[in-house]
């Protein structure tokens, strides 16, 4: 109750994403910390939307409350809500990666982790993104369609890898996947490739 009351009256910017990176890593199943963090977004949100400055603490409120009561929406709905808000080049990878964590199975955290990999520039994002879908989207089809194109289009070699790992831990019997796979052992030029594929 201490960590809940500190978000509560601290004027410290920083203290609230700090306080809910704590409640996530000992509030498990807790309703009044699952309530706290709850509110925590639903402050952060508005903020962020007036002053722009709180998606760190938006963004460790949704992951803690993910992460103490799995699957949560508005966890799932904040991060994603974050993504599509934010001016910071670095939030949406720190999102890929908070999805990942967070959101198994769960359509919106797969959906949103492909469309990042499909429309981003960023290398970073698209190779957290792949490296979330892998311990999400296990059997998803649209996940499986997303990581092949990856592979088949990124020239960055980390991205590759991650991509090519990911697909084969969420679909290891996909006739696509596994010629995916075996296609990019035969034409790959990195030495270190086929042992990672």
């Amino acid at each position: 109750n201490t960590l809940v009351a500190l978000i509560c009256t601290t004027q410290d910017e920083d203290s609230p994403g700090w306080v809910a990176y704590s409640l996530g890593e000992i509030g498990k199943d807790n309703p009044v910390a699952i309530t706290a963090l709850m509110e925590l977004i639903r402050t952060a949100q508005v903020e962020l939307i007036r002053t722009a400055q709180n998606e760190n603490t938006w963004r460790w409120a949704a992951e803690s409350l993910g992460k103490i009561d799995k699957d949560n929406p508005v966890a799932i709905t904040a991060l994603v809500e974050l993504i599509r808000t934010t001016q910071n080049e670095y939030t949406p990878g720190w999102v890929a990666y908070s999805l990942g964590e967070i959101g198994k199975d769960n359509p919106v955290a797969i959906n949103t982790l492909v469309e990042l990999i499909r429309t981003t520039e960023d290398e970073y994002t698209r190779w957290t993104a792949a490296s979330s879908l892998g311990r999400i989207g296990k059997d998803n089809p649209e996940a499986i369609t997303a990581l092949v194109e990856l592979i088949g289009t990124t020239e960055d070699e980390n991205t590759r890898r991650d991509a090519a790992y990911s697909l084969g831990k969420i679909d290891k019997d996909n006739p696509e996947a596994i010629n995916t796979l075996v296609e990019l052992i035969c034409t790959t030029q990195d030495e270190d490739s086929p042992g990672w594929v």
